[in-house]
């Protein structure tokens, strides 16, 4: 029983706030391992990468089956788009690691808003790196493609976070930006399988990042 002119540390308004922030802080990791045995990752929402190759080798066996619309359940192709948060480095240092997770976030919920179709998907593929299939219900061209691809990353880097820069304590808002790779599929082409589908997609994401990091040096220069 505390005595006149002393506080009692265990009622204190500090301690009850600290305790409250550890209890959110236990109940959000539980959370997080309970969507993670179900197969998703707990901080974007999306499948976890393990689930990648094995769900896109299903739509390509597909694809492979035959000519016959009738053996590939009216599936034309498959897109695989990966994306990179560009300086994702930049969030972590300049905000802190929250506005990094907040990031992640964000973009794992507007990857989820591009699916639209029944058999489209997303992963959380590496640290900040994104991974959508979509499934093609009609034949595009190559141009046809690069267009859907400009319209999805478009989409997905839609957004812009607003957080307090660490060393100047100052309010900034920065656009979240993001480098794309992709790569097609087409029924009956049984020479493109899920290895080569992954490796082109990433490796045009990487140039695709060179691309504008370049072009950034450039402008320093200038």
């Amino acid at each position: 029983m505390p005595t006149e002119g002393r506080i009692d540390v265990l009622q204190s308004p500090e301690y009850k706030l600290r305790e409250d922030v550890a209890r959110l802080i236990q109940e959000n990791e539980k959370l997080k391992a309970e969507l993670e045995r179900a197969g998703i990752d707990g901080l974007t929402g999306l499948l976890l990468p393990k689930f990648l190759e094995p769900n896109l080798q299903k739509i390509v066996e597909e694809l492979n089956l035959d000519n016959d619309r009738r053996f590939s359940g009216h599936k034309e192709g498959v897109l695989v788009l990966f994306f990179d948060i560009d300086d994702f480095k930049k969030f972590n240092d300049s905000y802190g690691h929250d506005v990094g997770n907040a990031v992640l976030s964000m973009v794992g919920g507007q990857a989820k808003k591009v699916l639209f179709r029944p058999g489209d998907s997303a992963y959380r593929y590496g640290g900040e790196e994104i991974v959508l299939v979509l499934v093609l219900d009609q034949d595009f061209s190559e141009e046809e493609i690069e267009d859907l691809v400009k319209k999805k990353q478009k989409a997905v880097s839609s957004l812009k976070v607003t957080a307090e820069n660490i060393e100047t304590k100052k309010e900034e808002t920065v656009p979240i930006m993001l480098s794309a790779g992709f790569a097609f599929k087409k029924r009956g082409d049984v020479t493109f399988g899920v290895g080569d589908l992954l490796k082109t997609a990433d490796h045009r994401m990487i140039a695709d990042k060179k691309t504008k990091g370049d072009r950034r040096k450039e402008a320093e220069i200038a």
